[in-house]
């Protein structure tokens, strides 16, 4: 199986290449969608970023600021 890796930067088109490799078919993997996830309040990989980081790194309702 081919293995495609999508990358680049804002504004670069992925959503849009991404979107027609979705619409032909192929299985995708969002890791920002994955990485966004994890840093949900009650996850494990929020819970660790936080101990390593401290609070500095939280927002708004303890979300996690990913410009931090």
């Amino acid at each position: 199986m081919l293995t495609v890796g999508l990358t680049g930067g804002i504004g670069s088109g992925k959503s849009t290449v991404s979107d027609l490799f979705s619409n032909l078919g192929v299985p995708i993997i969002d890791t920002d969608l994955i990485s966004h996830r994890l840093l949900e309040p009650d996850q494990s990989g929020y819970e660790k970023v936080i101990a390593h980081f401290g609070d500095k790194l939280l927002g708004k309702e303890r979300q996690s600021d990913r410009r931090q």
